[in-house]
C-alpha cells in the first residue's frame, strides 16, 4: 500500500505535465531568487562601502551633502544660472 502510493505520488510529481511544469516553474523561480539575491549583495557592499566613506572621509560627507542637498557653508555666496 505504501509503495503504491509513492509510486503514485512519484508519477503525479515528475512524469505527469503538471509535474514537469512545477518542475520548471521552481528552477525559474530559484534562479529569478539567486539573481535576486546576488543584487542585494552587490547592494549591501556598496551601502557598507559608502557608510565607512561617510564615517571616516569628511571630504567625501562634504561631497554628498552639496551635491545631493545643495547645501552651502555659512557665508558662502550661491549663484545660479538658467541655461538658454
Amino acid at each position: 500500500m505504501l509503495l503504491a502510493s509513492v509510486l503514485l505520488l512519484s508519477y503525479m510529481i515528475f512524469i505527469s505535465s503538471s509535474g514537469v511544469r512545477l518542475y520548471r516553474q521552481l528552477g525559474a523561480a530559484q534562479k529569478e531568487q539567486a539573481q535576486q539575491l546576488a543584487h542585494l549583495k552587490e547592494r549591501v557592499a556598496t551601502l557598507t562601502f559608502q557608510k565607512e566613506a561617510l564615517l571616516s572621509d569628511p571630504m567625501y560627507l562634504e561631497y554628498g551633502v552639496r551635491t545631493q542637498w545643495e547645501m552651502v557653508k555659512p557665508g558662502e555666496t550661491v549663484l545660479w544660472y538658467q541655461d538658454l
